[in-house]
């Protein structure tokens, strides 16, 4: 079997509880959420004191730092937002193979799903990029519901399909991806890192 059953890979929902995705906690984007943005203002996380200026909150002032330097000091913090999250996942011929434990293509699948499952959960915006195979390339916008991970599931456990394999090599993929990403993107890239051209090699 070289696709995992859509079943399994929802049920992996489950296994993603104690799972968090990697946070950079400068995100730019301006809807609320549940991340942090270099956007200054009312927020969670403290991230400097600088000087007093006409017209800050004085709600924000510093008392300890303004009576030890004797001049007015306000604290500055991050705001919480949220980001993109986006996989980007072979499909190319090669990842049809393995060992006796399982195929290239099944491993993809279900690091997928984890990821997706666990984007989801912290209410990411969530889409995918996947190249090679039948189809040279399918692009699922990023959302934050769930229809476009159970889509994407369901593109990875489809039934064998005859037809030509197309190869699509990454950097190619990773030109795509990068215009479709904004700058705050977080992108996963799931490849056995085959076909890539002599200057992704070299990079």
């Amino acid at each position: 079997m070289l696709y995992p059953d859509f079943h399994e890979l929802f049920q992996l929902k489950s296994k993603v509880s104690n799972l968090e995705l990697p946070s950079n906690r400068l995100i730019k984007s301006a809807i609320s959420g549940g991340l942090f943005s270099p956007f200054r203002g009312h927020g969670l996380e403290f991230t400097e004191v600088r000087k007093y200026v006409n017209g800050d909150d004085i709600r924000k002032i510093d008392w300890q730092v303004t009576a030890r330097t004797n001049t007015p000091h306000i604290k500055l913090f991050t705001e919480e937002r949220e980001r993109t999250v986006l996989l980007l996942v072979d499909t190319n011929p090669t990842m049809s193979f393995g060992t006796r434990g399982t195929f290239k293509s099944i491993q993809a699948a279900r690091c997928a799903a984890l990821l997706g499952w666990c984007a989801n959960k912290s209410s990411n915006f969530l889409g995918a990029v996947l190249f090679g195979g039948i189809n040279k390339t399918e692009y699922f916008k990023p959302t934050r519901t769930r229809r476009s991970l159970w889509k994407m599931l369901q593109y990875l456990s489809r039934s064998e399909t005859k037809g030509p394999k197309r190869i699509i090599e990454l950097n190619v993929a990773m030109d795509f991806t990068n215009k479709k990403a904004s700058p705050s993107s977080l992108v996963f890239i799931i490849s056995d890192f085959i076909n890539i051209d002599d200057q992704l090699k070299l990079s």
